[in-house]
């Protein structure tokens, strides 16, 4: 998926990840994803973007 927004020049990819899924999340910090905790969220959701 990443790849296919890059080769359409989209410049910004969001994903919602619980925080418990703490593999993805280190894959997607690997990556390059700024990681952002959703403080509004009662959830506990964090915000990746690319």
């Amino acid at each position: 998926m990443i790849e296919i927004c890059r080769a359409k020049k989209i410049e910004t990819l969001y994903a919602v990840m619980l925080p418990d899924n703490h593999r993805a999340i280190r894959l997607m910090k690997e990556m390059g994803f700024a990681i952002t905790f959703l403080k509004d969220d009662l959830s506990g959701f964090f915000l990746l973007s690319f």
